[in-house]
């Protein structure tokens, strides 16, 4: 029997939800990957699949990753208020993207950022770009004086 998969690349808000209730709720557990697939009677990397949100869990395994996991099958699920501000703030980050790379200097980033051929380098350009965005205070020694690395 074939797991259903995500018709598009775009992850469904929800579906992200679950996956990563199953993951917390397995871990909560101590129950590793592939003990619940030994359970389910599938592969560890369908496990795998599931919590990342590649492949979408049907109704059916679900009920019986709640049973196993010992949970109500609705603590897997978000609250509607929850998934509808998730999807809101998700539509409202993307919009923020797009204007971003529609305007002159993101169309230059972004048209400089795909010449560069070496994967290790973009994602130490990234890394490199969210710590001078999200710069955090140096870390105190213990006579209160701030580290030097």
């Amino acid at each position: 029997m074939s797991e259903e998969k995500s018709p598009s690349k775009s992850v469904d808000v929800i579906d992200t939800f679950v996956a990563e209730r199953v993951r917390e709720y397995r871990k909560e557990l101590s129950l590793a990957q592939a003990q619940l697939a030994e359970r389910l009677g599938v592969t560890f990397q369908q496990i795998q699949k599931y919590e990342k949100g590649t492949n979408r869990i049907s109704a059916g395994r679900l009920f019986q990753i709640a049973e196993i996991l010992k949970v109500p099958i609705q603590e897997l699920y978000p609250q509607a208020a929850d998934a509808a501000a998730a999807q809101t703030s998700r539509d409202d980050a993307a919009h923020r993207v797009s204007n971003f790379a529609l305007s002159a200097d993101g169309w230059r980033l972004c048209q400089a950022f795909l010449r560069i051929g070496d994967a290790d380098l973009r994602r130490s350009i990234i890394a490199l770009v969210q710590a001078l965005a999200d710069p955090s205070p140096p870390a105190e020694d213990e006579t209160g004086a701030a580290s030097s690395h």
